[in-house]
């Protein structure tokens, strides 16, 4: 049985079987307890944070400097949204239009990527000359963690649960 047919068997009913033919008959709730489709359990797989950019192009250039590596999308708009990721991180860049111009000292919009080996990647970017890069810290929810903005001011901060020395 393909999914579309146990996701909507009644679709694939003849007219003259449907649920309100068998209604008429007072079957419907007899028929309803066998057409039932199987249910699949859902699952999270992930989120994707959507980061609005003033430029497509230069927050290519400043995420690529930090490792991210853009995917190509045949059908997509690679002049106002892009797809990019970090190992098992995926981010997507959506150009904002004139009128929704960005003040990268008032963005708001931040992204939180967990990672191991913190201290390794903080001098990793360190070493790229990024200018609002920030030191670890160690943090009383018990996380290191460093941050640094990208070019429209979205805050992205990596972190690591901290262990005890």
């Amino acid at each position: 049985m393909s999914v579309l047919a146990r996701l909507h068997p009644l679709t694939f009913c003849k007219p003259s079987l449907s649920i309100p033919h068998f209604r008429s008959r007072g079957l419907a709730s007899s028929i309803a307890k066998f057409s039932r489709p199987a249910m699949l359990t859902p699952r999270i797989l992930g989120a994707v944070p959507i980061v609005p950019v003033s430029s497509i192009k230069d927050s290519l250039t400043w995420y690529e400097k930090l490792g991210f590596v853009p995917r190509t999308d045949e059908d997509g708009d690679a002049d106002n949204y892009a797809l990019l990721t970090l190992g098992p991180v995926e981010l997507h860049l959506r150009q904002v239009n004139s009128s929704e111009k960005l003040d990268a000292e008032a963005n708001a919009n931040g992204v939180y990527v967990r990672v191991e080996g913190l201290d390794a990647l903080h001098d990793e970017f360190k070493g790229k000359g990024l200018s609002s890069l920030k030191g670890v810290q160690d943090t009383q929810w018990g996380m290191r963690e460093f941050a640094l903005s990208d070019p429209d001011g979205t805050l992205l901060r990596f972190g690591q649960i901290k262990t005890s020395s």
